[in-house]
């Protein structure tokens, strides 16, 4: 039965309302549940080379199937081959598997709406999919796991001639974890790269180029890509496609140029060459990828101020990467700039953006800036570590951003600041107003109750 389909859909998602499950609770029970089963395998004692403590393995598996990479040990010299294949298995599912079931939970929640809602909804996906979910999912798995393919098989040429055979499984897992926006690597299988990833590839442009694109195809989610494919025959692209693809551009130009400045300060005598690509690889992987530890060059304060600035805005909705999202962020720039321009309500290439969207927007960033901050404090007066106050909340966004950067805080400091950091990833993979959602028993307000407008003084 096609759930879509005119005569059932109100039947099957309105009427009756004491099966009625909120999407984001079934998420969270989802995700809590995954992983319950892979701190449960990681446990075994198969599955690493040394003794992993409980909380090690539960923020091992956290890390992993929010796609974030932050761990307290090197994927290759700690894990064992059945445990870095649970690890692989765990971003796939931390990845393209929630970006499956977030579409779905976004075209589900139409069944408060009707059909109408739905079926545009549906509309930003593709003209075709209404009606037909399963084609829909087999769509976007293809997409993935073609790129995945195709990512693992183009680095594979180097990481297998340099390698040997395990390189195969090395290609399969970058290219992986770089599609999942996660900063998971194996390149601790050559003892110079343990701890520093990729850093040792800084020059090898066939290495880091195919890594940088699945990163930021990862990062534009499926709507984008359909849109992208569709192009040629409907010469259209939608709303949300242009916000994307705009901000994405206008993310990764800025700050290819903050980090070429902040490079040129802190080491002049370089030549431009040596710090337009680091300059480059960082800005990609600042939005939510972490594949690489932050360069020296960019770890003064000033350079993770800003790092965690573009951490928290993240990538697009419905796509494998973390943070308030591109989207959001764009509303609250025209939503700001229709106050300064006494404007009536916020538009963006020619739409005007509706009351509901600039609601969620205010609600998303404050209650993101709220979780940031009592994160931020539980780790900072836990004292467990000397670090400095921004230098923890840099790995604090780190985690809830789902980005992966680490600077060692996990691997100085103990038990509250670890279960900090894992209550910070599991929150960015849910989003905190999907969790709050779905902890609510409260229902939505009945009826249309008429109430009388004021105004206040604000500013």
């Amino acid at each position: 039965m096609k759930i879509f389909r005119h005569t059932h859909f109100r039947h099957e998602y309105s009427t009756d309302k004491s099966k009625d499950v909120h999407p984001a609770r079934v998420l969270m029970l989802l995700l809590l549940t995954a992983i319950a089963a892979g701190t449960f395998l990681l446990k075994l004692p198969f599955a690493s080379k040394q003794p992993t403590t409980l909380l090690d393995a539960l923020l091992t598996a956290s890390s992993a199937l929010s796609a974030t990479g932050i761990s307290a040990f090197d994927t290759y010299t700690h894990w064992t081959i059945f445990g870095q294949v649970v690890i692989l298995i765990m971003i796939e599912l931390g990845g393209m598997g929630f970006l499956v079931l977030i579409t779905f939970f976004n075209i589900v929640l139409g069944r408060k709406l009707g059909l109408k809602a739905a079926s545009s909804m549906l509309s930003d996906y593709s003209s075709d999919s209404i009606g037909q979910l399963r084609e829909l999912f087999v769509k976007i798995v293809k997409y993935s796991l073609f790129l995945q393919l195709a990512g693992a098989v183009i680095l594979g040429i180097t990481l297998v001639y340099r390698n040997g055979a395990y390189g195969i499984f090395m290609a399969v897992f970058t290219s992986v974890s770089a599609f999942c926006n996660a900063g998971f690597n194996v390149m601790g299988y050559n003892k110079e790269d343990v701890g520093v990833g990729f850093h040792n590839y800084s020059g090898d442009l066939f290495m880091l180029l195919p890594i940088c694109a699945l990163i930021v195809l990862g990062g534009l989610g499926f709507a984008v890509w359909e849109n992208l494919l569709m192009y040629r025959s409907t010469r259209h692209f939608s709303l949300h496609t242009k916000v994307v693809l705009s901000m994405t551009a206008g993310l990764l130009v800025t700050g290819t140029v903050v980090y070429f400045i902040i490079y040129s300060i802190a080491d002049p005598a370089s030549g431009i060459g040596e710090r337009i690509l680091p300059s480059l690889l960082t800005s990609i992987n600042a939005r939510t990828a972490g594949m690489t530890p932050l360069p020296p060059q960019f770890q003064s304060e000033h350079g993770m101020i800003f790092t965690m600035l573009l951490m928290f805005i993240g990538a697009a909705p419905a796509s494998t990467a973390g943070g308030i999202k591109v989207t959001t962020a764009a509303t609250m720039i025209a939503t700001v700039l229709c106050a300064v321009n006494n404007n009536e309500d916020p538009e963006m290439f020619g739409h005007k953006i509706k009351k509901s969207v600039v609601y969620k927007t205010l609600t998303v960033i404050t209650l993101s800036f709220t979780t940031l901050f009592l994160f931020f404090a539980a780790a900072y007066l836990s004292r467990e570590t000397d670090f400095s106050a921004v230098k923890i909340m840099f790995e604090v966004v780190s985690a809830f951003t789902t980005t992966g950067f680490a600077d060692g805080l996990v691997k100085s400091s103990g038990a509250v600041t670890r279960t900090v950091l894992i209550a910070a990833m599991f929150m960015g993979r849910i989003g905190p107003v999907s969790l709050m959602m779905s902890l609510s028993m409260k229902k939505s307000r009945a009826g249309t109750a008429i109430l009388p407008e004021s105004n206040i003084l604000v500013g």
